[in-house]
């Protein structure tokens, strides 16, 4: 069974990866030329980060948090590595290609930070 991963985004980027189908390749890491970063389970918290807690961005070094889209690990590509005190790995995409999504369950999330947030849900 796959292992369940996490992309870090911004409502803008879940908005364009939700529009695109999949998720765009950047900086690599070690032996991986390129490809897109990942939280690999069990997650940690998807809330933002303030000055109480720390949060994606602080934990991951991820560009932007506020949203993520949650998916099945392909299941050859998947590269474990440490990038903080979370579980996080890289998945090998050519540079300028798309991880594509279609075939990996994905669930696009917008981050609820206070609990009358009720219209920041699970997007179709």
């Amino acid at each position: 069974m796959p292992a369940r991963v996490r992309h870090h985004t911004n409502d803008k980027g879940l908005s364009g990866i939700i529009e695109s189908g999949g998720i765009r390749a950047s900086r690599g890491w070690e032996s991986v030329e390129s490809g897109v970063h990942v939280e690999v389970e069990p997650f940690g918290s998807a809330k933002p980060s303030s000055r109480k807690r720390r949060g994606p961005k602080d934990e991951l070094g991820c560009f932007a948090e506020g949203a993520f889209v949650e998916f099945d690990s392909p299941e050859d590509g998947l590269v474990d590595y440490r990038c903080g005190p979370r579980h996080s790995g890289i998945i090998s995409v050519p540079i300028g290609e798309l991880l594509l999504l279609e075939k990996l369950n994905p669930v696009f999330v917008k981050v609820r930070r206070h609990f009358w947030e009720f219209w920041r849900i699970n997007v179709p």
